[in-house]
């Protein structure tokens, strides 16, 4: 599309941190019913997880090494550090 510079947003990535509770699953609904025993489908939870987590951070590393964009990181509270961190109120300043 062209752009020369990209800003990330709260794309913390820190859920992995958080307890399963905090989960955005809605128990009561039948789309949503035991959402982690559905899509991991008995294999280890841990494995599956991080697996998953490898790939998403993978293919950040990808687009940050590959890219002619600057793509840059101003979530404060983030795991994403695959895109350097800048303090937004300092980037929209330039």
């Amino acid at each position: 599309m062209g752009f020369k510079e990209i800003y990330l947003l709260s794309m913390d990535h820190n859920y992995i941190c958080n307890n399963e509770s905090n989960y955005r699953f809605y128990q009561n609904g039948i789309h949503q019913n035991n959402e982690v025993e559905r899509t991991i489908k008995g294999a280890s939870r841990t494995k599956h997880l991080s697996f998953g987590e490898y790939k998403i951070f993978h293919q950040y590393e990808l687009l940050s090494n590959n890219s002619h964009t600057n793509i840059y990181n101003s979530s404060i509270n983030s795991l994403l550090d695959v895109f350097k961190y800048v303090k937004f109120n300092e980037s929209i300043m330039n």
